[in-house]
């Protein structure tokens, strides 16, 4: 097989290197309640061998505490500490393309659900969306780089931004130089 068919891919301008790409696997197992997430470790197996054979750098945190989870997506030093081992870390270890996917359960109303107890309700602690978005969108290392976030839990219902956008956001945006990093969303489970 040839080089250029074990990468990612290549963007179409004057670079001639692969893309650099992250993939990031943050699942909840729910080990131990009934409300486990059967076939959770397989996905995440499967979701490792297609992007690790196409030279896509890959980490996956498991059954984390949202603080942690949130702070990893807030942080730009913690992320690039998670996909780089040098000491001096710098804006050149940035992905070209970084994707996020959340394997869990969730709830009506965007909730993402951890499978960490909250010491005070006892409840699964939780996080949302724009959880995500807003700490990942604050790094400015990841300013130039196409984000994509696929969400497997059942959130219902919700008004969270997905994309595509609607015909009037769309052509608003149609053939203008949008300055803004590109995203890309996916819901997985309504």
């Amino acid at each position: 097989m040839s080089d250029c068919l074990k990468n990612f891919g290549y963007f179409s301008d004057a670079r001639t290197t692969p893309a650099r790409t992250w993939v990031l696997a943050i699942h909840h197992t729910f080990e131990g309640t009934d409300d486990l997430r059967k076939g959770n470790d397989k996905d995440v197996e499967n979701l490792k061998n297609a992007f690790s054979r196409r030279n896509c750098l890959f980490k996956d945190l498991k059954s984390k505490k949202k603080d942690e989870i949130l702070e990893t997506l807030s942080n730009q030093e913690k992320l690039l500490q998670l996909f780089t081992e040098k000491e001096q870390r710098s804006q050149d270890d940035a992905p070209d393309v970084l994707f996020v996917f959340i394997l869990s359960h969730g709830r009506i109303g965007g909730i993402i659900e951890t499978d960490q107890k909250d010491a005070t309700t006892g409840d699964f602690e939780a996080y949302y969306q724009k959880d995500v978005w807003g700490g990942l969108s604050g790094m400015t290392c990841l300013q130039q780089c196409l984000k994509v976030l696929c969400l497997g839990p059942c959130r219902g219902s919700n008004s969270e931004l997905r994309l595509p956008g609607d015909a009037k956001t769309l052509s608003s945006t149609k053939g203008k130089n949008v300055e803004q990093p590109i995203w890309v969303s996916s819901v997985l489970c309504w």
